[in-house]
């Protein structure tokens, strides 16, 4: 995502930018988009996977003292 943009200024003519919808309005014939959203979605799905990662790599004691005890350890 090109550099940080406030909620004031309009964005540059040319430059792609990825949005997340977060309102329609069929009615009106508007769409609300976040630019926000989608890099809090980016950072939590970076979370999730840091923490299934984590979880996949942690030994509990017990599992390292069975691992030794069977000669795996050493």
């Amino acid at each position: 995502m090109p550099g940080a943009v406030s909620e004031d200024a309009p964005l540059p003519i040319g430059d792609e930018y990825d949005f997340k919808i977060i309102k329609l309005n069929e009615a009106d014939k508007k769409i609300g988009l976040s630019l926000r959203a989608v890099a809090e979605d980016e950072e939590r799905s970076r979370l999730e996977d840091y923490q299934r990662q984590a979880a996949a790599a942690t030994t509990t004691i017990e599992e390292a003292m069975n691992k030794r005890g069977k000669g795996e350890g050493r």
